[in-house]
């Protein structure tokens, strides 16, 4: 199903992404707007405190063994208590004076303490250990080494190998039944790779009626292959054989192996 030419499952998750991102937004903005109105003051290091919370929940867990629930509960005191030094110390001093004295003053204490962390631990992620209290249930998180964009090569790599070697088994099979040499094929293959006629009809069984959702998945694979410098013809080969198989799509039963070598020949 799509939406504005949009397959559901890629709309959903961009609205889904939106509201978080929109949600984090929105509370930054609720913070500056309420200290604003309390302290006449616009606060700039207000994204700066927030990077420090997630900085002491880290050396909470990390360093302290401090478990993750606790570890929630005491990096926003941490913050507060650094917020509090912070106005008592420096920021008071303003409130009678321009609003262009506190944005500096404030705008200045967040390069501080974002230079500081940043001369420390660099602006990459920090890997970290999974809490114990979120490991389990359906969902589980993995935490993936590596620069940014790692996660997004692997999920690169797992389906460019997985989908794209279901492609090629259905191909493999539609040239075979094409070519009248299906059963010599099978004979073979329980011979040297007992796994692969099983494989094959699941491929079929398992993927035709959904192959319309991974022609662009293929495409993007093919991109990001052309990008590293390696062949991309793999999968835009597969992104073709998916797209010949959307007649398919969400229908009630799937396909034979012989109606999708009847789709996939094509003259």
């Amino acid at each position: 199903m799509t939406i504005f030419g949009v397959p559901t499952q890629a709309l959903f998750g961009q609205l889904l992404l939106g509201l978080i991102n929109g949600a984090f937004y929105a509370m930054l903005s609720l913070g500056l707007s309420v200290i604003f109105g309390l302290l006449n003051i616009i606060n700039f290091a207000h994204g700066a405190q927030y990077m420090m919370g997630a900085f002491v929940a880290y050396f909470l867990l990390q360093w302290a063994g401090l478990g993750y629930w606790s570890a929630l509960l005491v990096a926003p005191i941490v913050v507060g208590v650094i917020g509090i030094v912070l106005e008592r110390t420096m920021i008071r001093r303003l409130y009678q004076l321009d609003h262009l004295y506190g944005l500096l003053l404030t705008f200045g204490l967040a390069l501080i303490i974002q230079g500081m962390f940043r001369n420390q631990y660099g602006s990459s992620g920090l890997p970290y250990s999974i809490p114990a209290q979120l490991t389990g249930g359906l969902l589980e998180p993995i935490a993936i080494p590596g620069p940014i964009g790692a996660a997004s090569a692997v999920k690169m790599a797992y389906p460019g190998w997985n989908k794209g070697s279901q492609a090629l088994l259905m191909a493999v099979r539609a040239l075979a039944m094409h070519e009248g040499v299906d059963e010599v094929l099978f004979a073979e293959w329980a011979r040297s790779q007992p796994e692969l006629p099983a494989r094959s009809e699941a491929a079929v069984k398992g993927t035709a009626r959904k192959a319309w959702r991974f022609v662009g998945e293929m495409e993007e694979i093919a991109a990001t292959f052309d990008a590293a410098g390696l062949p991309d013809g793999f999968h835009r080969a597969s992104a073709d054989v998916y797209g010949r198989l959307s007649a398919w799509k969400d229908t009630p039963a799937p396909p034979s192996v012989a109606e999708v070598t009847k789709e996939l020949i094509r003259r």
